[in-house]
């Protein structure tokens, strides 16, 4: 018997229509780092230039560019919603007129919506989309549309829900504009490092961190902590970006290893957890070189010969399992 969806609510979906889709893999607005559909966040702290690259990836969008920071952008309908709690019109006209300077067609702004006003978001927002589609809508900053305690994660979830099902109707990206910790430039990049409870960071399919550079200070580093779908080969790496107000941010096509972006006087820190980390897997029963593997893949670059150092000096007593090579030698 076939099935009748005559009467099917429109918020109910088949598995048949999912697969009528025909995806074989997730679409992207940026390829491969940023989802076309969902929540993603951008977070990082004060005084980094946040608001400002994500105004640039407005720019791009509403101005049809192919690319954003050197990744294929595919826009569908060229528009942007922004909401500004942090910044009124006034300091957000330099910013665009510098952005736009080389544009002769400013009618494409005309496909930036920018919002100053928090009250009755969801029903506006929803009015908005509904009157016109957009690619994104960007929430900039996110502790300001949220007056709840940061620390209850069933009530940050469900108010992010909100968002989620407006994006949903509406088939968007909510980009939300979110703050570090206090210290989080004493720890490696990592989605614990943004500020509240688990709630908000569950609810992000991407999350970026966005640090300066602690020797060159037009250098910003944006790092993946987060990112459903992606390999690892994105998440243990920053990608260094050139950035002041002039020129805006700029790929410079160099990485560096998160635990690298550490402030200097840490770094005994960082040596201690490195090794605190190596026993811990050893008691799991990893060889040197499993356990040099799986830090890596937790964006730590620790040599399979440190790690046995690290081994041998903390407990010499304790055998290492080892792995043979081809030749039946020990690795």
């Amino acid at each position: 018997m076939e099935n009748n969806i005559t009467n099917q609510p429109t918020w109910v979906k088949t598995g048949k229509q999912i697969l009528d889709l025909k995806l074989t893999e997730v679409p992207t607005l940026v390829t491969p780092i940023i989802p076309k559909y969902g929540a993603i966040s951008l977070a990082g702290s004060s005084d980094l230039g946040k608001s400002y690259l994500l105004l640039q990836l407005a720019h791009a969008i509403i101005t049809g560019s192919e690319n954003f920071l050197g990744f294929k952008l595919n826009a569908s309908h060229n528009s942007v919603i922004y909401l500004s709690t942090e910044d009124d019109e006034y300091s957000l006209c330099p910013r665009l007129t510098n952005m736009s300077k080389e544009i002769t067609n400013l009618s494409n702004y005309d496909n930036l919506r920018v919002l100053f006003e928090t009250k009755d978001l969801i029903k506006r927002l929803d009015s908005l989309l509904t009157s016109k589609s957009a690619d994104i809508v960007i929430i900039d900053t996110f502790t300001d549309v949220f007056d709840g305690d940061m620390n209850q994660a069933n009530k940050v979830r469900s108010f992010i829900q909100q968002f989620k099902e407006l994006g949903v109707k509406h088939k968007t990206l909510l980009i939300f504009n979110h703050h570090c910790g206090k210290k989080n430039d004493y720890r490696a990049p990592h989605k614990d490092n943004l500020l509240g409870s688990q709630g908000f960071e569950s609810s992000m399919r991407v999350v970026f961190e966005l640090r300066k550079d602690f020797n060159n200070p037009e250098i910003r580093h944006l790092c993946i902590v987060k990112g459903n779908y992606l390999t690892e080969e994105y998440k243990n790496s920053s990608f260094a970006l050139h950035f002041n107000f002039k020129d805006g941010f700029r790929n410079t096509g160099t990485r560096t290893n998160f635990d690298k972006l550490i402030k200097s006087e840490d770094q005994q820190h960082l040596k201690n957890a490195k090794r605190e980390r190596v026993l811990a897997l050893k008691e799991s029963g990893l060889s040197y070189r499993q356990i040099s593997e799986k830090l890596k893949e937790e964006g730590i670059e620790v040599s399979k010969t440190v790690v046995g150092d690290i081994c041998n000096y903390n407990c010499p007593s304790v055998l290492i399992p080892l792995e043979k090579t081809s030749d039946g030698q020990a690795a």
